[in-house]
């Protein structure tokens, strides 16, 4: 009965919520938990746009992204404010360390998001990052990664010549009204893409931005922007932009699994290894959101 509560609380679309009912008993059973092995001999660059509060977890952030990540990784890219010591940390773990503001050519100064007295700027800016990082890299694809998340177990992102993308529970409906005025369609998923993480084809998302432009006839990064509404503290999702795009388009490229994530306050941080140890049966990342108390 707990269960059926809180799909009801979270979906209140009847056509969704046999869907969500579905990843639960995935979940229970424990449905692609385990990712062994890889068939995939392509390279990818992993691409990490963090901030200030998220620096304290950096060493054991990047520790799990190299134990974790069975796709052969080429180069690992941090994205930031300018700042020494981090530029310090990048270079002594063969990082390559990138001025956020060089991205898009401004920082999250020129953003004007402020809901009841909270700015969301930076909120805003890091998911207009990890959709400008296509020109960072190197590699077809990319893979982000948010900071504040820690890989337990191992992870593919490319696997059968397919895109692995993962599916949770954390459906925001805002995401995808706005998905719609920037795209023009509905959202095909039943589930939601919000899953700390994400591979981007660089030539799929170069084809989602062209869209973008040709509807609003704009930089794709300004129309995003245009469409921002104060009344919302969460209005856009890069995830769920991307993943719909593809889901709709190439359907034929992607595979989905459930995501086994579990969310901790920044209180409960331990070394990589006894994080492993207390959470990795169960979940294969965990989150350090500094919003739960």
């Amino acid at each position: 009965m707990s269960i059926l509560f809180e799909i009801k609380s979270r979906i209140h679309d009847p056509s969704k919520l046999i869907f969500l009912f579905v990843l639960y008993i995935e979940k229970a059973l424990k449905i692609h938990f385990n990712a062994n092995k890889t068939d995939s001999v392509e390279e990818i660059d992993v691409v990490i746009p963090t901030i200030n509060k998220d620096f304290a977890l950096l060493e054991i952030f990047i520790s799990s992204i190299k134990n974790n990540i069975l796709n052969p990784i080429h180069n690992i890219y941090i994205i930031s404010e300018t700042n020494r010591e981090l530029s310090a940390f990048c270079k002594n773990h063969n990082l390559i360390f990138v001025d956020e503001n060089t991205i898009l050519g401004y920082g999250k100064t020129s953003i004007n998001y402020v809901t009841d007295g909270k700015n969301r700027n930076g909120w805003l800016f890091q998911q207009l990052l990890k959709l400008g990082a296509d020109k960072l890299v190197s590699t077809d694809s990319y893979a982000v990664i948010d900071s504040d998340t820690i890989l337990l177990n191992n992870h593919n992102f490319l696997q059968g010549g397919k895109y692995v993308f993962f599916e949770s529970n954390e459906w925001h409906q805002k995401y995808f009204d706005t998905m719609r005025k920037l795209l023009g369609f509905r959202a095909k998923s039943k589930l939601s893409f919000v899953a700390h993480m994400m591979i981007f084809d660089r030539a799929i998302l170069n084809e989602m931005k062209s869209a973008i432009e040709s509807i609003h006839h704009k930089k794709w990064d300004q129309a995003i922007i245009s469409l921002i509404d104060q009344t919302e503290l969460s209005y856009f999702s890069e995830y769920e932009t991307y993943g719909n795009y593809v889901l709709k388009y190439h359907a034929d490229k992607i595979i989905t699994k459930p995501f086994y994530n579990k969310s901790l306050t920044t209180k409960d941080i331990e070394p990589l290894n006894e994080l492993k140890e207390i959470y990795s049966e169960k979940f294969n990342s965990v989150s350090f959101h500094n919003w739960i108390k």
